[in-house]
């Protein structure tokens, strides 16, 4: 869905920016507007989908990133303050492999800031 966060790998490059990316044993077709590299882990944002294309967008700012990175990354694309209850479910998130927006991962840690 639109704005949603990922974590995945791009597997193969095509023309017109086109590429193949694997996210949790999916592959996707997907359009960026910026060349990217293969075989490098990455978090995408999904910015539109048109005609059953997804554009995406790189959050990731050097080229890749590591697993302990992820965490971070994801927070400071939502612009949340890193603290040990979000680093920790940013992690859960991350090796579940799941697709989250701001506003699922806001609410959720909400959540788990109010029950202790």
């Amino acid at each position: 869905r639109d704005g949603q966060i990922f974590a995945g790998k791009i597997t193969k490059l095509y023309p017109h920016n086109m590429a193949e990316v694997l996210e949790n044993g999916t592959k996707l077709m997907a359009k960026f507007k910026v060349s990217v590299e293969a075989h490098v882990r990455q978090l995408f944002q999904v910015s539109q989908i048109e005609n059953g294309l997804m554009q995406l967008k790189v959050l990731s700012f050097a080229s890749g990133i590591s697993k302990p990175d992820l965490p971070a990354q994801l927070l400071s694309a939502f612009r949340i303050k890193a603290t040990r209850t979000g680093t920790n479910l940013a992690e859960m998130v991350i090796a579940n492999q799941l697709a989250v927006t701001k506003d699922s991962f806001t609410k959720a840690l909400n959540w788990l800031n109010s029950t202790g």
